[in-house]
């Protein structure tokens, strides 16, 4: 295909988007219940327009050696958190600054954690859709540097409003390349036995 060839695009699923992630992440030596954690950062990211599958594509191969449990709490002042990533992949550091941000909320009303030393830390703005599943209203800003702020949102027990970004993909779909999807569907094979 040229440069000006059209572009095809495919209408994805979230079945589809959780299926190819999971066995993607399977592939990396992370424990199962730890990839089943993070197969959604990735369709949250294609969603809010981050580096989605495109990114877990690039960055497939630096994931083998991850070591989330290097990630660290640097230093706490009452509602106030830095977080040092561990020079891990910001999908595989997110679970634990959600459930942080949860605690910090429970605690203190509201929640601010700042966040030092991650790959792709703009990654990080998954956790605005992500918190809201868990009661949590998340705002993320990139300055000097990342941070995460936190406030309780109510639950409804309605998947429409607890979780909008999610009730969207599961109406609508993502539009996303075709050729795009089809390397991430190849490389999801090789997660299979022949």
């Amino acid at each position: 295909m040229n440069a000006s060839s059209p572009r095809h695009f495919l209408r994805v699923m979230p079945r589809e988007m959780r299926l190819m992630s999971e066995r993607i992440f399977s592939m990396t030596g992370q424990p199962k219940g730890f990839f089943l954690a993070v197969q959604d950062m990735v369709m949250y990211s294609q969603k809010l327009g981050l580096g989605g599958f495109a990114l877990l594509e690039e960055r497939f191969d630096s994931l083998h050696g991850a070591r989330p449990e290097k990630a660290s709490v640097l230093s706490e002042q009452g509602s106030a958190l830095r977080f040092d990533g561990g020079g891990q992949h910001a999908w595989f550091i997110l679970p634990a600054l959600i459930d942080l941000l949860g605690e910090l909320v429970a605690r203190f009303g509201e929640a601010e954690i700042a966040i030092v030393n991650t790959i792709d830390p703009d990654e990080l703005a998954v956790a605005t859709g992500l918190g809201n599943r868990t009661g949590l209203a998340v705002t993320f800003e990139n300055g000097t540097e990342v941070t995460l702020r936190a406030r309780p949102r109510p639950l409804t027990g309605d998947v429409r409003n607890d979780d909008p970004l999610l009730w969207d993909v599961l109406e609508n779909g993502l539009q996303i390349e075709a050729g795009l999807w089809w390397g991430i569907y190849r490389l999801a094979k090789q997660a299979l036995a022949p």
